[in-house]
C-alpha cells in the first residue's frame, strides 16, 4: 500500500510539472504570436510609411528626440593625430502617434514590442558632426534594436564605435587637461522638423571599468550647439568629456633622470681644475646621455606648434649639463696660466688649500680670538676674494650658484605648470 501511494504521488507530481511547463510554453508562444500580430498591424505598409516624419512635415510641430549616451570603452586618445576613439551605446527616444496600439492582446499584456529590422520604422538622420569614422557593430546581427511601447514611444538603441576629431592643446604637456566633444545633429531636417534634446536624468553615463591609457576621465557635461546655415537652422547637441593626463610615467622616465644627470654633472665643480680628463669624462658623459635620452623620448611625443612644458624642463636641464662642460674648459685654461705664474717655481710656496692660506695669514696678523671673530664675520664675497686662484674661485662660485639656480627653476616650473 505504501509503495502504491508513493507511485501515485510521483505520477501526480510529474503531471503537474508537465502541465506547468506546457502552460508556460503556451504563454510564451501566445505572447510571441501577439507581438508578431501587433507588429504586422502597426507596421503595415498600407497604413504606415517609414519615410515620413511622425510630425507630418511640421503640420503638428517638430519631433522631439531625447538622446542618452552610455560610454562602454575609451580605447584611444591619440595626441599626435588629435583623435579620440571610443565605443558607445546611443539611445534615442521619440513618439510616433502612428504606432499606438492596444497593449492588451487577448489574454496577453504587452509592455512593448521589439523591432530588429530598423528599416521598417522612421528614424531621424542623426550623425556625429565631428567624427572621422563611425562603425555600427554587427557580429551576428546588427547591434541595434527598437522597442515600441503602447503609447507610441520608441526607444532606439545602437552600439557604435567612433573615431572623433579632438583638437588638443599641448602647451602644458604632460601636466595638461584635454576636452573632447561629441556633436550630434540632424543632417537634413531643420529644427522645425526635428529637435534634439538630452535626456533629463543621466544624459551621459560611463562604464565603471573604463581603463584609459595615460588619462583619467574626470567629468563630462552636455550642452546645445544649434547651427545656422544657408539651408536653415539645424538642431544640435554636444557632450564634453574632460580628461586629466597622468604624470607618473613622465616623472619616472624624464623628470627624475634629467635631475639625476644634472646632479652628476654638478660633481665636476668639486674636482681640481687641473684634473681635466675626469672632469671632461663626467661632463661629456652626462651631456651625451641626456641628449640621447631626450631625443629618444621626443620621438614618442606628439608634435606641436608651440613649446611644451616638458620641452622647457628638458631644455633647461640639458643647458645646465652643457654649462658644466664650458666651465670645465674655462677653469682648466685659467689653471694652466696660473700654474705658469706659480711662485713655487721661483723658490716660493703655494698652499694647497686657499682657505688654509687665508687662515695662516690671519694667524700671523693677530691673536686667536681676533682671528676667529674675523673669520666668522667674513661673507661670501670676502671668502671668494680671499681665494687667490681665479680658477678655484670660479669653481667655488659654481658650487654655490648651480644648485640654487636649478632649485629656483624647479620651484617656478612646478608653480607654473604642475600646480
Amino acid at each position: 500500500m505504501t509503495a502504491y501511494r508513493a507511485t501515485l504521488f510521483f505520477v501526480l507530481l510529474s503531471f503537474c510539472a508537465l502541465t506547468t511547463v506546457s502552460a508556460q510554453r503556451r504563454g510564451i508562444s501566445s505572447r510571441r504570436i501577439a507581438e508578431q500580430a501587433t507588429l504586422q498591424r502597426i507596421l503595415d505598409p498600407t497604413s504606415y510609411d517609414s519615410r515620413i516624419n511622425p510630425g507630418g512635415n511640421n503640420t503638428n510641430g517638430p519631433v522631439e528626440i531625447t538622446v542618452q549616451i552610455y560610454t562602454r570603452a575609451i580605447y584611444k586618445i591619440d595626441d599626435a593625430n588629435n583623435e579620440l576613439g571610443l565605443q558607445i551605446t546611443m539611445r534615442q527616444q521619440w513618439n510616433d502617434p502612428r504606432l499606438v496600439y492596444n497593449s492588451r492582446v487577448g489574454s496577453d499584456d504587452l509592455k512593448y514590442v521589439t523591432v530588429q529590422d530598423l528599416s521598417k520604422i522612421w528614424r531621424a538622420d542623426i550623425f556625429v558632426a565631428n567624427a572621422k569614422e563611425e562603425n555600427l557593430h554587427d557580429f551576428n546581427k546588427p547591434n541595434a534594436f527598437a522597442r515600441i511601447y503602447p503609447n507610441g514611444d520608441i526607444l532606439l538603441s545602437e552600439r557604435v564605435s567612433l573615431s572623433i576629431f579632438c583638437p588638443m592643446n599641448l602647451k602644458n604637456f604632460p601636466f595638461d587637461s584635454q576636452t573632447c566633444k561629441i556633436r550630434l545633429a540632424s543632417y537634413s531636417s531643420v529644427n522645425t522638423d526635428i529637435v534634439l534634446t538630452w535626456r533629463a536624468d543621466d544624459p551621459l553615463q560611463a562604464s565603471p571599468d573604463l581603463n584609459i591609457q595615460e588619462f583619467i576621465l574626470t567629468s563630462f557635461e552636455t550642452d546645445r550647439c544649434d547651427a545656422n546655415t544657408t539651408t536653415g537652422t539645424y538642431s544640435c547637441i554636444v557632450s564634453y568629456f574632460h580628461f586629466q593626463r597622468t604624470r607618473l610615467y613622465y616623472l619616472v622616465h624624464i623628470f627624475i633622470p634629467c635631475l639625476m644627470l644634472s646632479i652628476v654633472a654638478y660633481l665636476v665643480f668639486w674636482l681640481e681644475p687641473s684634473n681635466l680628463i675626469p672632469r671632461l669624462i663626467i661632463s661629456l658623459a652626462s651631456l651625451f646621455v641626456a641628449a640621447i635620452q631626450i631625443s629618444n623620448f621626443n620621438k614618442d611625443l606628439p608634435k606641436a606648434s608651440q613649446t611644451k612644458a616638458v620641452d622647457n624642463y628638458t631644455g633647461t636641464a640639458l643647458t645646465f649639463v652643457f654649462v658644466t662642460l664650458i666651465e670645465t674648459i674655462v677653469v682648466y685654461s685659467l689653471s694652466r696660466g696660473e700654474a705658469s705664474d706659480d711662485p713655487s717655481k721661483n723658490g716660493g710656496t703655494s698652499p694647497d688649500d686657499p682657505e688654509a692660506e687665508n687662515l695662516k695669514t690671519e694667524a700671523e696678523g693677530g691673536d686667536a680670538q681676533k682671528k676667529t671673530s674675523k673669520f666668522r664675520a667674513r661673507n661670501v664675497r670676502n671668502y671668494l676674494s680671499g681665494i687667490r686662484r681665479r680658477s678655484s674661485r670660479i669653481d667655488v662660485l659654481f658650487r654655490i650658484l648651480y644648485p640654487i639656480i636649478f632649485a629656483l627653476f624647479a620651484l617656478v616650473y612646478v608653480l607654473v605648470y604642475a600646480m
